[in-house]
């Protein structure tokens, strides 16, 4: 089961998707994959810089607690008094499906963007 947890810092509570992470996170780090210029934050196998992926933005001391879309930018700015924002992680295609269940997680994970060519 998602925790989710209520943080001073911050209006709405922060989602714990840390059980997601995989078992092989670190071996999966060091397989080169071909293309790849980022790691998925619950797998951590390469994304292609061309391909489909996510951001989410990370506070309370740890990146598997995921802040809500309304106050990215407060916890980007310097205003933000959490001593453990962590910043924004990339998260691959196939791994924001395993987020899909947890109620509102669509409010949680940035969107990919189009690359500029």
């Amino acid at each position: 089961m998602t925790n989710i947890n209520k943080n001073e810092n911050y209006k709405n509570p922060l989602i714990d998707v840390g059980e997601y992470k995989s078992e092989h996170y670190e071996k999966n780090l060091n397989i080169n994959t071909p293309g790849a210029v980022y790691e998925c934050i619950i797998c951590g196998k390469g994304i292609k810089h061309s391909s489909k992926h996510h951001t989410i933005v990370a506070g309370g001391g740890h990146e598997m607690n995921l802040i809500h879309k309304d106050e990215w930018d407060y916890a980007e700015s310097i205003e933000n008094k959490d001593g453990g924002f962590m910043g924004a992680f990339d998260i691959g295609s196939e791994c924001v499906r395993k987020l899909k269940h947890i109620p509102n997680i669509k409010n949680y994970i940035r969107k990919p963007t189009k690359e500029v060519k």
